[in-house]
């Protein structure tokens, strides 16, 4: 279940990309990524007791990923690498979107990407912040389709050292959250 609440927080998007304000519900995003991070904390402390499995882990994870990963674009270099290195400054946010659809394709025939597909086949959804388990459902349908008709491609600009990266501080969150 840890693995359906990882997608969960995307549901939103089900019949097309969601309002913006919807989608930052969603996630409880706020601008400020300080902020975000408190969101997300307090919505794991308020909601730990009431799920089963590891479905709000597998949700908080998302979100943390997210908020990891817009650290490393906005604050760590990545954009400035990314426009000095490959595209300019309007098209360098796509440019990192792309890539990182690269390297999900560069993973599919991992031997953990297919545990990951057939274990998400079978995982049971709960309504999580206002996202219901029919959003949570289709999204889960929604997403095996696509990467049963995505191509392995090898991965160019986001790296294993940049996803190792973006693990290690998702795994070390906790550390130093509430400072």
């Amino acid at each position: 279940n840890f693995y359906i609440g990882t997608i969960a927080p995307d549901a939103v998007n089900l019949n097309g990309f969601a309002e913006k304000s919807i989608r930052w519900a969603a996630h409880k995003r706020a601008k400020n990524l300080d902020e975000w991070k408190q969101n997300i904390i307090g919505f794991y402390d308020q909601e730990k007791n009431n799920f089963k499995e590891d479905y709000l882990l597998g949700y908080v994870v998302h979100v943390l990923t997210d908020i990891v990963v817009d650290e490393l674009y906005y604050q760590d270099g990545l954009y400035e690498d990314i426009v000095k290195n490959r595209t300019s400054e309007d098209k360098a946010f796509g440019f990192f979107k792309n890539q990182i659809q690269v390297y999900e394709n560069s993973q599919l025939n991992e031997d953990w990407w297919k545990d990951v597909k057939e274990k998400l086949k079978s995982a049971e959804a709960y309504e999580i912040n206002n996202i219901t388990k029919s959003e949570i459902y289709g999204w889960k349908d929604k997403v095996l389709d696509d990467y049963n008709k995505k191509i392995y491609e090898p991965y160019d600009y986001v790296t294993p050292d940049i996803l190792n990266t973006c693990f290690n501080r998702v795994l070390n969150f906790g550390d130093g959250a509430k400072n």
